[in-house]
């Protein structure tokens, strides 16, 4: 019987990767209260303002930065965590961070929720946040470990695509998905909305929800403005971006966004208290995003009744079906018509459907603990 489980999310850094590790992780040790855990977690604070179960020992490990954090990570795969197993003297092994460790004595189960494994570079038309080489590195690693453990992917579209690459059998991939996150599911009905997006005379106003990832396809959001204003729209549509204001990678990028102010607003990096406010204030989300493993602002958009307009990829069309307009994201005329066809949507209907929709997916993490307790 399995006793001591091992839980390496040292990879869990990202704003959506976090809400894996916040609210996965300490359900998932309640459901199991009579296993050990050993957990290794990044060092950050919010990790840190955690109270787990006394049947819970935590390790905290501060991720590097650039090339140092490759290191780091290769360093934890080859010899950090096998040598944690053999000590903690682990039964299994459940890595949420897409690569598999080197010589575990224990058998392994791992969540990929790395897209950019999956999807080639045509796909991505060249926007890969990798290098060539990191590129070819990262899949020929995968290739190499794949056939040891067992994946958990979000959906099934992500485990159709791994199963077809690395030629993995169907059976050795699980699909669990995420549910609605806690901050929209639990919404103070006095929060008021946003005030920036609020107070817009506009009437479509866009919420853009993502950090400046290349993969993101905020560059698109030029031609775009210069299609409103081809088309003279610029007194109807409002584009609410999310970047942040002390990033470097991005600074290029919106200082340019200040040439169309007349149709894009950066609100700046969000916190998650913020996120259910700015959406309440949204006439709909906009994401002519390129690749995701999940989708989870899909969710939270029809959490919040909010319409939704996206890249029309197998990803987004898995998660929301008939609940969006899609669009080629790189055709701005294309993009326009769809914001077009916006007002057509009944809010009322949607929010009906939408509501509906939900129940295929996990109403809680509760529910999704017991799945990968059942897993392990």
């Amino acid at each position: 019987m399995v006793k001591h489980i091992l839980i390496n999310a040292i990879n869990l850094t990202g704003a959506g990767a976090q809400t894996i590790g916040l609210d996965l992780i300490p359900a998932l040790v309640c459901a199991l209260p009579d296993r050990q855990f050993s957990i290794i977690l990044p060092d950050y604070s919010a990790y840190r303002a955690h109270s787990f179960p006394e049947n819970a020992g935590v390790q905290y490990v501060r991720p590097a930065g650039g090339i140092a954090n490759d290191l780091q990570r290769v360093r934890q795969l080859f010899i950090g965590l096998p040598n944690t197993a053999r000590k903690e003297r682990v039964d299994i092994c459940l890595s949420l961070g897409d690569l598999v460790p080197i010589g575990m004595p224990c058998p392994n189960i791992v969540l990929l929720h790395q897209s950019l494994l999956l999807y080639s570079t045509s796909e991505l038309a060249g926007l890969s946040p990798w290098s060539p080489l990191k590129r070819l590195y990262l899949t020929k690693y995968f290739a190499w470990t794949s056939s040891w453990p067992r994946f958990v992917v979000q959906t099934p579209v992500m485990a159709q695509r791994l199963s077809t690459k690395y030629r993995i059998d169907r059976q050795r991939i699980t699909v669990i998905s995420q549910p609605v996150p806690k901050h929209i599911s639990v919404i103070d009905d006095d929060e008021r909305p946003h005030p920036l997006i609020a107070t817009n005379p506009k009437p479509i106003k866009l919420l853009f929800l993502a950090a400046y990832y290349p993969h993101k396809n905020h560059g698109t959001l030029l031609a775009v403005a210069d299609e409103l204003r081809r088309r003279e729209m610029t007194e109807q549509v409002q584009i609410f971006v999310t970047l942040d204001e002390a990033e470097v990678k991005s600074a290029q990028f919106r200082k340019r966004l200040e040439e169309y102010s007349d149709v894009v607003t950066n609100l700046g990096n969000l916190s998650w208290q913020q996120v259910a406010a700015t959406y309440r204030a949204a006439t709909a989300l906009f994401l002519p995003t390129l690749v995701e493993s999940y989708g989870i602002v899909y969710l939270e958009a029809m959490a919040c009744g909010v319409p939704i307009l996206t890249s029309d990829r197998d990803f987004a069309r898995w998660i929301c079906q008939d609940l969006a307009l899609y669009f080629d994201p790189f055709n701005p005329a294309d993009i326009v018509n769809a914001i077009l066809a916006l007002p057509k949507i009944d809010v009322h209907s949607y929010q009906s459907k939408a509501s509906q929709h939900l129940r295929a997916f996990p109403k809680n993490w509760d529910e999704v603990a017991r799945m990968y307790a059942k897993l392990l």
